[in-house]
Parts: structure tokens; C-alpha cells; sequence
């Protein structure tokens, strides 16, 4: 018997979402599934890496993948780099490139600087149906391409006014916080450090073998913030 329940209508990406909020008595209980295809312009496509995750994310998405929808291409990838590290993503734009990943770079003098103007850039060429944006790599720190802010809805809890994402930058259709494409950073203040960051991001992928058993462990830290203790990062 449940005391009540909630319905929500989402996008993301190729689905329209129903996300409901069923409450039993005992305990509260959250269920997303998927409605409907939302993004005619794939034309039915569904990127392998987003095929994946929707069968973590949907409760019944093994029902949808009865429909035969095709899995297409693998997705492009926009890189936003701030112009003082161009050069250096040169390697990491050939990696990519070898591997079939199409990817473009564009710096912050093209796409501007704010983070509105900067989603507005990324928006387009989502909505471009020549294009097929799954992937966004930032480039540089907050400093040189900031994180949009959000208000924060619990300010009481953590003392923050805001709360700062680059989540923002991938949340194109609707209102909802669902996003359509991936959104990544490489956080740099300087040459060295996207040289680093591009060096071993390729090793990953390139170098790695089941020979490194390192790979099996991981590690968690976190730290408390503020004194209350109810923010961790």
C-alpha cells in the first residue's frame, strides 16, 4: 500500500523520462523508466557509451532494447580549451582521432568566455544536425572557463549561497538537470599541468594492459566541510 505517489517528465538526450516517486508506508522508493524516443534529429541511433548507461540508469530499459532501436556511431567530442593551451592538446586531439572518436577543438575566444555564452556555443553545435555531440572536454581552470552557478537550495546546511557545476554546460533540452551529453575537465592554471594531464590520459587508453594489476585498487578521500560535518567532498 503506498501513501502516495509522484510522476515527473524528463529529457534526456534520446528518451523522454518518467521518473516517479512511489511512497509506501514502510519507505520512500524512487523509480525512473523511459517513455518515448525525444531526439528525432539521431534519426533512431542510440551512441554505444549512452546505450550503456541507460541500461544502468532505467529500471526498464532491457524493454525498450526489445523496440531494436540501433546503436550508432560513436558520439563526437568538443574540446573547449582556453587559448594558451591549444597546442599543447595537439597530442590528445591525434590519440582521439586515431582511434575514430571525431573531435573538434575550439578556444574560449570562439566560443566566448562566460558560462553562458560558452552553453549557448555547445548548444548549437548539439542542435546542428550535421553533428553528433556526445562529449565535451573543458580545458583550463574555473578562472579561465568558469562552472555555472547554481542557488543553493540548502544554503543552511553548508552556508553557501551557491553551489558551483559544470554539469550546466550538458543540460540542453528542457528544464530538468538530465543531461544530453557528457560533460568533462582537464583543470589546469598552466602549461604543465594540461601537458601532464594529456601525456597520461593517453596512457590510459593506449598503454594499459591486464598486466597492471594496480588497477584493482582504489582509494577514497574526503574531507568534512563545513564544522557542521553535512557537506563532503
Amino acid at each position: 500500500m503506498f501513501s502516495h505517489e509522484e510522476e515527473y517528465f524528463y529529457i534526456s538526450r534520446n528518451f523522454y523520462i518518467d521518473d516517479w516517486l512511489i511512497c509506501p508506508k514502510s519507505k520512500n522508493t524512487r523509480s525512473v523508466g523511459v517513455n518515448e524516443f525525444a531526439n528525432q534529429k539521431r534519426h533512431g541511433t542510440i551512441d554505444p557509451q549512452f546505450n550503456d548507461m541507460y541500461s544502468n540508469l532505467f529500471i526498464n530499459y532491457s524493454a525498450v532494447q526489445g523496440r531494436s532501436y540501433p546503436t550508432g556511431e560513436d558520439g563526437e567530442l568538443l574540446i573547449i580549451c582556453h587559448p594558451a593551451y591549444m597546442a599543447d592538446m595537439k597530442p590528445y586531439i591525434d590519440w582521439k582521432r586515431t582511434i575514430g572518436r571525431k573531435t573538434t577543438m575550439v578556444s574560449t575566444a570562439t566560443t566566448g568566455t562566460t558560462a553562458a555564452a560558452i552553453k549557448t556555443y555547445i548548444s548549437n553545435y548539439y542542435n546542428n544536425p550535421a553533428n553528433n555531440l556526445a562529449y565535451v572536454l573543458l580545458v583550463g581552470s574555473h578562472a579561465q572557463i568558469p562552472m555555472h552557478e547554481y542557488t543553493n537550495p540548502t544554503p543552511y546546511l553548508n552556508h553557501d549561497p551557491t553551489v558551483g557545476t559544470d554539469n550546466y554546460y550538458g543540460q540542453l533540452v528542457g528544464n530538468d538537470k538530465y543531461m544530453e551529453i557528457l560533460i568533462g575537465r582537464m583543470s589546469a592554471e598552466n602549461v604543465s599541468q594540461v601537458q601532464t594531464q594529456v601525456q597520461r590520459s593517453i596512457w590510459y587508453e593506449r598503454d594499459i594492459t591486464t598486466t597492471n594489476t594496480w588497477l584493482k585498487q582504489a582509494i577514497g578521500i574526503a574531507v568534512a566541510e563545513p564544522e557542521n560535518g553535512l557537506h563532503y567532498k
